[in-house]
């Protein structure tokens, strides 16, 4: 029986390759119902990276298609300070799907940071009728913080644009291209966290929220996250079986500093790819600052097991 279709699409640089490639492991190997179309925005990568790449299509037998982006069109975009040790310009390549995939009704947006742990059908299969994304609720200081800055309702939300579900037939009906760019021109000096402010500015109120086990981000796995949703019981157990977990720390799991819970299932399914020599690094440079770190941490971790709310929660 001939094998339904799924579209994927991932931006990252020569660097998070690696990454990425554990990303696509965990993808290919927990959706095997699908014919995987797996195409990576890049503005450049290696011959060794392409190669390695091409491995992984005959190891799962699937595709994956690596797209050249002309990066001088996104240079004047911001990308602040706080945010260069772990988000390039390459963050700003999703804008380009609706333009790039003209056939395609919908694509699954997956960040090169993250792994997916489950079949994602009944996200993949979601009905967006009259919605141009659907895709998880941000923390909570983000959902009060960014509407107020963007200058639209708070009821309407802020998404985080890691994982997203695009109704390609919706944004081009409305001339996707057109919004996102008189938005740009109007509001550069307003934008913060990049094309994730970009596309909630502009579409508001047209995100379709879903189950945080979607979009597992970092905060949400804090034993003091302060959930603000209607239904902490699901939310809860999402949190215990995440389906595509985001790791948007500064403390990535290829980093030894990492106390992330699902960091395993990183290297898990890195030991499946071509970077399968990949060790872990330190963020922190210094030995007595990497000290003052664990001392810290498990500090959080023994308080976390006298029951109080600190540190990540315990699988």
């Amino acid at each position: 029986m001939e094998k339904e279709n799924l579209i994927v699409v991932t931006a990252c640089d020569d660097k998070y390759c690696p990454h990425c490639g554990a990303m696509l492991a965990s993808l290919f190997t927990n959706n095997s119902r699908y014919s995987i179309t797996a195409n990576i925005l890049t503005d450049d990568m290696s011959a060794l990276n392409r190669t390695r790449f091409q491995e992984m299509e005959s190891m799962f037998g699937q595709k994956i298609n690596v797209i050249l982006v002309d990066k001088k069109q996104f240079e004047h975009l911001p990308i602040g300070e706080y945010f260069a040790d772990h988000i390039n310009i390459c963050t700003y390549y999703r804008l380009l799907a609706v333009n790039l995939f003209p056939q395609e009704h919908r694509i699954l947006y997956l960040d090169s940071d993250i792994i997916i742990r489950h079949d994602v059908s009944e996200f993949w299969k979601m009905n967006l009728d009259n919605c141009a994304f659907a895709g998880v609720k941000d923390v909570s200081f983000m959902l009060e913080t960014c509407p107020q800055r963007l200058s639209y309702p708070v009821s309407d939300g802020y998404f985080n644009a890691g994982v997203g579900l695009y109704n390609l037939d919706y944004l081009r009906s409305v001339d996707f291209n057109a919004i996102i760019s008189e938005y740009i021109a109007s509001n550069l000096d307003n934008i913060l966290y990049h094309d994730q402010d970009i596309l909630n500015a502009c579409f508001h109120g047209k995100f379709k929220s879903v189950s945080e086990k979607w979009n597992m981000v970092n905060d949400f796995l804090l034993r003091n996250y302060q959930y603000k949703g209607d239904d902490y019981i699901s939310f809860n157990m999402a949190r215990t079986d995440a389906s595509i977990v985001h790791f948007t720390s500064l403390y990535k799991p290829w980093y030894r500093e990492c106390q992330n819970p699902y960091k395993k299932d990183y290297w898990k399914y890195l030991k499946m790819t071509p970077w399968k020599e990949m060790q872990p690094q330190n963020i922190i440079q210094s030995k007595l600052k990497r000290y003052k770190y664990y001392l810290k941490e498990y500090i959080k971790k023994m308080l976390g097991v006298l029951g109080l709310k600190y540190g990540y929660i315990r699988l």
